[in-house]
Order: C-alpha cells, then structure tokens, then sequence
C-alpha cells in the first residue's frame, strides 16, 4: 500500500526506489520511522541505519543535505523538510516523538510514555541536541534516564535504546 508519506518521500527525490518501499509495506517491518537531525558523523549515522535495519524500522530519515552515506540499506535517505516530513507522518497518524533530555520541556521518561505501533522518533545533533522549534513540531518529548554523570548519550546509542524499547512494547505486533 503506497501512503502519502510514501509519495513525498519518492516526490523529494530521497534515493529510494518502487521496489524497496513495496518491500517495506510486505517485508515484516514495524511501521516505526527515525529521524536524525543535522548529524556530522558518517559513524553515527551508519549506526543509526544499522540498529533502525536491526529493529526492522520502516524507514531511516536524514534531516540535513549532506549526501546519503553508503549503508547496506536503501531505506535511509536524506530531506531537507523536517516540518514536511513530519506533517506526512502525522497525516499517516503517527504520533511523533523527541528524544532528548531538555528539562525545561517536561520529557517523559521513555519507559513510562505511551509509545504507538505508529510512531516516529526525532533525534537531535550530536552535542547541541534539537532546537526549540523543532522540539515544538513533535508530539511530544521522552528522555531516556541517565543515573550516571554524564548529561546525554551519543545519539546512536540513544536511537538503538529508544527503538530496543519501540520493539520491546511491539514485538507481538509484527
């Protein structure tokens, strides 16, 4: 089944083709999409890819215009519309998240948010995080908590446990 989200993602030309995206709709993957924001490392990225192949993720989005890097994966593709793709998901009825660990925005705890079968998680740059007008796109925030000292994951890491928890909820759903 082709959904809109689908047309813009061919229409905003993301190196995807007809075959991976049918594939993707019969393959046994989970509806649940990632979005990383203006990341600098190809290390980051490819890791990002590689849990999102791992926990059978519909699709990879890349929010900046550095060119794909080249992953054994054709469903990690770039845009350079946050506030577009996230209107298509929505569209979609995905419920999108923020993963960051910002206070003056309330985030919830991963472990306690509700988290849909549709959902998409928003990833921050690698030091700085996301930006307030991007926070104030998603539905929501959730923080993955940190006892130790440090302020904040990698983002790779915390992509890999925000999906290992998408799958843990899901994993029957498939």
């Amino acid at each position: 089944m082709t959904t809109s989200f689908d047309t813009a993602v061919r229409s905003q030309e993301m190196n995807v083709n007809d075959d991976s995206l049918r594939e993707a709709d019969t393959n046994g993957r989970t509806p649940l999409v990632n979005i990383a924001v203006e990341l600098r490392s190809g290390l980051n990225k490819s890791s990002i890819v590689r849990a999102s192949n791992a926990f059978l993720a519909r699709y990879t989005v890349f929010f900046d215009d550095e060119p794909i890097i080249d992953v054994p994966n054709d469903l990690a593709f770039n845009t350079t519309s946050l506030k577009n793709i996230i209107q298509d998901l929505r569209a979609e009825g995905y419920c999108v998240l923020a993963v960051d660990n910002l206070p003056e925005f309330n985030p919830v705890n991963i472990y306690d948010a509700e988290i849909p079968f549709k959902t998409a998680f928003v990833y921050g740059r690698e030091g700085e995080g996301l930006y307030r007008e991007e926070l104030e796109l998603c539905d929501g925030l959730v923080e993955i908590p940190m006892p130790g000292p440090a302020r904040s994951f990698n983002v790779a890491q915390a992509a890999a446990i925000a999906m290992g928890e998408y799958t843990r909820r899901h994993r029957f759903t498939v």
